[in-house]
């Protein structure tokens, strides 16, 4: 019984560090198409959502 729990709590942990960068990546994605951030910015959070 614990462990079913403890898996849906702690189940993102066992992700990919793509899979963990998705979201992220598609969020900033939409920021920039939307002219909220500039390209400069774009590309520097890219570059710190990829490492």
């Amino acid at each position: 019984m614990i462990s079913m729990f403890s898996g849906k709590f702690t189940g993102n942990r066992f992700k990919s560090g793509a899979d963990r960068n998705k979201i992220p990546m598609e969020i900033l994605k939409k920021r920039y198409v939307g002219g909220e951030i500039t390209e400069d910015k774009y590309i520097d959070m890219k570059d710190k959502l990829r490492d």
